[in-house]
């Protein structure tokens, strides 16, 4: 009986390995791919709206340390203060941050028929007017 129950497992145990390997039309994704995948998704725009959407608050954060400790700082502290954090905002890499996630995509990507076919469609759906509307909503909240 415990040889039956160990086969059993032994052969539930193999079979399952077998489900999940790869699929063979399935290949890594190419720096092209990644590349396409980021364009579509509208990856740098999203980018740019967050960043714009995060300087509010810290200018607010800002402005409340400038009126925490105004006695203590130069009067020009906090107009200085948000103009440098603008500037190292405007000059950030982003580009290269972009690019510098790519390898990691085509780590963890493949590019198989299913992929392609869901990168094609999300290019109709992202590609339109209603994308940018849905990030400009997105951005409101």
């Amino acid at each position: 009986m415990k040889r039956f129950v160990l086969a059993t497992i032994v052969l539930l145990c193999t079979s399952a390995i077998g489900f999940a390997q790869q699929d063979p039309a399935d290949s890594p994704a190419t720096k092209e791919d990644v590349q396409k995948y980021l364009e579509v998704m509208h990856s740098r725009e999203m980018m740019s709206k967050m960043m714009d959407a995060m300087m509010k608050p810290m200018h607010q954060m800002m402005h409340e340390r400038y009126e925490k400790d105004k006695d203590k700082l130069p009067t020009d502290f906090e107009a200085r203060m948000n103009k440098e954090l603008d500037d190292y905002v405007k000059s950030f890499p982003w580009d290269e941050m972009l690019q510098a996630m790519v390898p990691v995509y085509q780590k963890h990507f493949l590019f198989g028929p299913h992929w392609a076919e869901g990168l094609a469609r999300a290019s109709c759906h992202h590609s339109g007017s209603n994308a940018i509307h849905l990030a400009d909503h997105d951005a409101e909240d």
